[in-house]
C-alpha cells in the first residue's frame, strides 16, 4: 500500500513539475466528479474542448474547493477520454485508436491531439519495456473502465 501511495505522489509531483498535459489523464481519471454532468456531455454529444494546460495547473494547485469552472473542466475532460477511449482497442501488442480526427467524436483538435499524444506515449513506455525484457500486461479498453469515467 505505501508503494502504491508513493508512486502515486512522484507521478503526481512529476506531473506538477513538468507542466506535461500527458501527465495529467492519470490524474484525471482517478479524480471523482458528477458522473451525471460527465454522462449528460455523452449522452448530449456537446463540443468539448478543455485547457488542458489550465487544468494541470489547477489541478497541481491544492485547494480545498474546487470551483464551478473546475469541476466542469474535469467532467468534460472525462467525457473526452471516453470518447477517445471507447474507439481504442489493443492490436499487435500496442494501443491502436481508429480515429482519425477531432470532429469524429465532437472535441477540439487541441484535445484531440492530448489525447492521441497520451495514446502514442503509452505505446512508446510499452515498446520500452518489452526491450528491456520486462514482461507487462495491456489492461483491454473495455466497460469497466470507461464507466469508472462516469465517476
Amino acid at each position: 500500500m505505501k508503494y502504491l501511495i508513493f508512486i502515486t505522489l512522484i507521478t503526481f509531483l512529476y506531473s506538477c513539475n513538468n507542466s506535461d498535459s500527458q501527465d495529467l489523464l492519470p490524474i484525471i481519471t482517478k479524480t471523482k466528479t458528477n458522473g451525471q454532468k460527465v454522462k449528460k456531455y455523452l449522452d448530449n454529444d456537446t463540443f468539448l474542448d478543455v485547457d488542458v494546460q489550465a487544468l494541470l495547473k489547477q489541478k497541481c494547485i491544492p485547494s480545498s474547493r474546487s470551483t464551478l469552472n473546475e469541476k466542469d473542466a474535469l467532467c468534460k475532460m472525462k467525457a473526452a477520454i471516453y470518447r477517445f477511449y471507447s474507439h481504442v482497442k489493443i492490436k499487435d501488442g500496442k494501443y491502436s485508436c481508429s480515429l482519425t480526427n477531432a470532429r469524429e467524436i465532437n472535441i477540439s483538435n487541441q484535445l484531440f491531439s492530448t489525447l492521441r499524444q497520451n495514446l502514442e506515449s503509452g505505446n512508446v513506455w510499452i515498446e520500452k519495456c518489452k526491450k528491456e525484457g520486462k514482461e507487462i500486461v495491456i489492461p483491454e479498453i473495455n466497460e469497466e473502465y470507461l464507466n469508472s469515467l462516469l465517476q
